[in-house]
Parts: C-alpha cells; structure tokens; sequence
C-alpha cells in the first residue's frame, strides 16, 4: 500500500506473506533480510532521501454492517 502521489509525504507500506507463520526470532532476522536487500537491490526513484523505515505490526479488521462497528 502507498500513499497518494499527491500527498505531502510518501508512505510504502509493505506486508510479507506467510510471515505471521514463523516465529518472533525468525521473523526478526527475515525482516532484517529485507531491509537489507531493499537498501543494495532496489532503486526507488523520485524520492530526494529516505529518513527512516519502520516496521509495525498490521492487524486485519472487517466491518460489520449489521453493528456498524469494525471486528
């Protein structure tokens, strides 16, 4: 996901599959993996400088119309 390409800043926010399936210390090591590749393999063009990339936790939500309310 990415924010608008008009917005003030750019936002990327990127989920790996079937990553919830290893555990904590394994999970770690492979993020650490893919920062890494991203910062020697991957070219992003247009952005002046990169300040930081963080990593969080995405929880999955559905919304319920019979309650209005997300589960």
């Amino acid at each position: 996901m990415h924010s608008d390409e008009n917005a003030e800043s750019q936002v990327i926010r990127i989920r790996i599959a079937g990553l919830e399936e290893e555990n904590e210390e394994d999970r770690a090591g492979l993020l650490k993996e893919f920062l890494e590749s991203i910062f020697k393999d991957m070219i992003i063009k247009g952005l002046v400088e990169i300040l930081k990339v963080t990593f969080t936790k995405h929880i999955e939500s559905e919304y319920d119309p019979l309650t209005g309310k997300f589960v």
